[in-house]
């Protein structure tokens, strides 16, 4: 009998890896094909998780839906202050257990994309505290999936070599919006990894846009994108190729950085995280479909 050990268990996308060990005499066979059962059954266990309800009062016509997708200024490196911490008024976050919680800073920390950094303030809380200021009447959900250090090559829909960033947005997207709610758009904040090579990124971020919207049944889905850092030199090519990629690719909008300031070469400092989200809701408010 040949034998095989588990190198990668993910309940959560029901993905199992093998590796061959060594063989063994006919008579482990019995005792092998028990293991592998067990395996199935833990995994199928895992799975089935208690469907996604709506928080208590809110109604689904009512609440709308935002996906937070991109690298570590997406997952949040700027230190949460007095004034970010506590709960959001009216706003709900998409927590690890496959449902919807009273959303409190970080938000992106049940992104199973996350570094083992801890994510602190990202765009996401300015966003939704915009939003709401616009649309008091309406209940928001954060979907937050995003991973530091990501390019763009590693958000690729097809692509097999973990990390698989665009496969897990999707699927916790998809399950999130089981109970209801309305998917209002995708904010994406990346680029600071591909700063030095941005030929190829105008046709890669056509790409992903068509797959996001594709997968996530709307073809007018609005999604928003940013400029990166405007402190340094590093980011100014990717910064004048992002802004006109809104003339090519339809429903989209770019958020300006100019006047942002940081705390690194790359990181957006706290105060500028709560400009650049609210820079995103306003952008978001002008996408019209």
């Amino acid at each position: 009998m040949w034998v095989f050990q588990v190198e990668t268990l993910d309940s959560s996308r029901g993905i199992i890896e093998f590796k061959l060990v060594k063989y063994l005499p006919l008579c482990f066979c019995r005792l092998g094909f028990c293991v592998l059962a067990a395996v199935i059954f833990l995994i199928n266990g895992v799975q089935a998780a208690d469907p996604v309800t709506l928080p208590s009062g809110v109604k689904k016509e009512n609440f709308h839906l935002f996906l937070f997708v991109g690298q570590s200024n997406m997952a949040g490196r700027a230190q949460l202050e007095k004034q970010d911490k506590g709960p959001i008024d009216g706003v709900w976050l998409f927590n690890d257990k496959g449902q919807w919680e009273a959303a409190r800073p970080p938000l992106n920390r049940y992104s199973k994309l996350r570094k083992t950094i801890p994510s602190r303030l990202n765009p996401a809380l300015g966003f939704v505290k915009a939003y709401r200021k616009k649309f008091p009447d309406v209940q928001v959900g954060v979907i937050c999936s995003a991973q530091g250090g990501s390019s763009i090559e590693e958000w690729e829909k097809d692509r097999l070599k973990a990390p698989r960033l665009y496969a897990e947005a999707i699927r916790v997207t998809k399950l999130a919006i089981t109970a209801g709610g309305d998917l209002k758009g995708i904010c994406w904040h990346q680029g600071e990894a591909n700063a030095s090579r941005v030929s190829m990124y105008p046709g890669q971020l056509k790409i992903l846009v068509g797959n996001f919207r594709a997968d996530l049944g709307d073809p007018d889905l609005p999604f928003v994108f940013s400029q990166i850092a405007q402190w340094g030199e590093e980011g100014a090519e990717f910064n004048q190729m992002i802004i006109k990629q809104t003339g090519t690719i339809a429903h989209t909008a770019c958020v300006e950085t100019d006047g942002l300031k940081g705390f690194d070469k790359w990181h957006f400092d706290s105060p500028s995280q709560r400009k650049l989200g609210k820079k995103f809701a306003q952008e978001m408010f002008g996408i019209k479909k």
